[in-house]
C-alpha cells in the first residue's frame, strides 16, 4: 500500500503475493478478492464495496465424489486501467476487463469474458449497454438501430477499437467480429457472402475507421 492508495475496512485478499496491482487503487468496504489463480489491477482501479473477483473455482465434474474433494481450477483475471467495478458485482476466473471500463453494481462477469475498453456494461451475465468513449458508442446505438443484432454491433466496436489502438486509418478490410478473419477483395471465397472459417454473413460489412474526438 501507498499513500495514494485506499483500502477499506474488512477487505479479505487471498494470496496476495499473487496480486498485481497498479497505482492509485481504491478497495471499498468488504470486497473479498481471491488471487490464487493470478490477478492484475492496472493504475486508477476503483473497486467499490462489497466486490467480489475470483481468480479460481471448485471443480464440479464428477459425481462419484463430493464437489469438497475435487480441487480447483485457477485461471487468472486482469483488469485494466481507469476501471471502476460497482458494489456487489463478481468478476469470475478468467475474465478480462478493458482499459477505462465501468462494471454496474450488482453485475456478475463471466468466466472467460472480455469486456472491451470504454464499455460499460451491466447484468448476470454482465453485457455491454454503451461506450463511454462517444465515437464508438454512436457507431454501436446506430448498428443497433439499423436493426443489427447485439453481437454484430458490439463486434463493429470492437473492431473500431483494435484499429485506433493500432493507428490503422485505412479503410477497413472485409472482416468477421465473430471468428477474427479478414478477408480481401480479391479472396476467392468472398462471392458467397459468408466467412469461410465460422459461417456468419457479418465478415462483408464495411466501416471506416471511428476517429477519436477529441473535445
Amino acid at each position: 500500500m501507498t499513500n495514494q492508495d485506499h483500502m477499506s475496512q474488512f477487505v479479505v485478499i487471498k494470496y496476495p503475493e499473487r496480486l498485481t496491482r497498479g497505482l492509485r487503487l481504491a478497495v471499498g468496504e468488504g470486497t473479498w478478492i481471491n488471487a490464487a489463480g493470478g490477478i492484475t489491477l492496472g493504475n486508477d482501479v476503483l473497486i467499490a464495496p462489497y466486490v467480489v473477483i475470483h481468480s479460481s473455482n471448485h471443480n464440479f465434474d464428477r459425481t462419484d465424489i463430493p464437489i469438497n474433494q475435487q480441487g480447483n481450477t485457477n485461471e487468472s483475471v486482469h483488469i485494466g486501467n481507469d476501471v471502476w467495478i460497482g458494489a456487489h458485482a463478481t468478476i469470475l476466473p478468467g475474465a478480462t476487463i478493458g482499459d477505462h471500463c465501468v462494471i454496474g453494481a450488482g453485475s456478475v462477469v463471466a468466466g472467460n469474458a472480455t469486456i472491451p475498453e470504454w464499455a460499460v456494461a451491466v447484468g448476470n451475465p454482465a453485457r455491454v449497454i454503451r461506450f463511454r468513449d462517444t465515437a464508438i458508442n454512436d457507431l454501436f446505438i446506430d448498428l443497433l438501430d439499423a436493426g443489427k443484432d447485439y453481437g454484430y454491433a458490439l463486434g463493429f466496436a470492437k473492431l473500431q477499437l483494435h484499429r485506433r489502438k493500432t493507428h490503422d486509418t485505412t479503410e477497413a478490410d472485409a472482416h468477421c467480429p465473430q471468428c477474427n478473419r479478414a478477408i480481401h477483395d480479391s479472396d476467392p471465397e468472398r462471392h458467397d457472402y459468408k466467412c469461410p472459417d465460422c459461417g456468419c454473413d457479418w465478415w462483408m460489412h464495411r466501416v471506416k475507421t471511428v476517429k477519436r474526438q477529441d473535445g
